[in-house]
């Protein structure tokens, strides 16, 4: 079977691509320029500040890709005629994807002869979108998992073929739940590939739940405000404060919080910030 694998340079693009290679082999890799990007300098800055290194090279698919003698493209975007000429001439069976997050279009669908499948970080149709796990805090439901499903011209949208549940601690961070999930991902890889190749996969529909549909936070949406818990308050902040920059909102007044500072507030709140948690202090 002739698998292209999609994704980025992250945890949770590596392992299942490392499982994938290991149990059927890769024809190639494609990731996209503005992620890889990205994500370099999310975390050069993340291993620089916590081990005073600026290496990146543990996360890196081209690296990877050299290793184990597969093709690696950056692209600007998988939807260019010359990609998709690429990919015809490639022939592939199965197109994988994890962390991918480009809007493919039909084009490039359907090319592969057993389609395009993608790992989702949620229990699908729950939390459909880019940012599951904000929600999940967001909303104080966490039910953390992972999909593979099949990809249509929506986002998360097409029929589901496998699923398994995980626990999620209260208090993990995005990077904890997307190591968690990653793992799942690439075991779940292997049995839904496994199927396809012994024609024994089965699908099941993934009924639309627009409320639970997780696009980018606007501004007014990452706030901290008193219709949350203690808990999340804490555990919001604590888990993305490395990636958004939140607002807290107390008796109308409106601050930035950050993670080395104190913002006092009336009536005897006061906002707490030390060692990357934030602590809500009442009288």
């Amino acid at each position: 079977m002739r698998i292209v694998f999609l994704g980025i340079n992250s945890m949770y693009s590596m392992l299942p691509l490392l499982a994938i290679r290991q149990q059927f082999g890769v024809e190639a890799v494609f990731t996209t320029m503005q992620d890889a990007l990205s994500f370099l300098q999310r975390t050069k800055q993340f291993v620089k500040k916590t081990i005073k290194h600026t290496s990146a090279g543990a996360f890196s698919l081209e690296k990877t890709c050299h290793v184990y003698g597969i093709p690696f493209y950056n692209v600007e975007s998988l939807n260019e005629a010359a990609v998709r000429s690429r990919l015809l001439l490639m022939k592939p069976d199965v197109i994988c994807m994890s962390g991918f997050n480009e809007k493919i279009s039909s084009t490039i669908i359907e090319i592969p002869r057993y389609g395009i499948l993608n790992a989702h970080p949620s229990l699908l149709p729950d939390y459909r979108g880019a940012n599951p796990f904000l929600w999940m805090v967001k909303n104080n439901k966490v039910k953390g998992g992972v999909t593979i499903h099949r990809v249509n011209e929506k986002f998360d949208d097409g029929a589901i073929l496998a699923q398994e549940e995980m626990e999620v601690y209260k208090g993990s961070n995005l990077a904890i739940y997307n190591a968690m999930a990653s793992t799942i991902a690439a075991k779940l890889f292997i049995k839904v590939l496994s199927g396809i190749e012994s024609n024994s996969i089965s699908e099941i529909p993934n009924i639309v739940n627009d409320n639970l549909n997780c696009r980018n936070p606007a501004a007014n949406q990452l706030a901290i405000s008193s219709d949350l818990t203690i808990e999340q308050a804490c555990w919001l902040f604590n888990a993305f404060s490395d990636v958004y920059q939140f607002i807290v909102t107390a008796y109308d007044d409106q601050k930035n919080i950050t993670k080395l500072s104190r913002h006092s507030f009336p009536g005897g709140k006061e906002f707490k910030v030390a060692d990357g948690i934030i602590y809500l202090i009442t009288n």
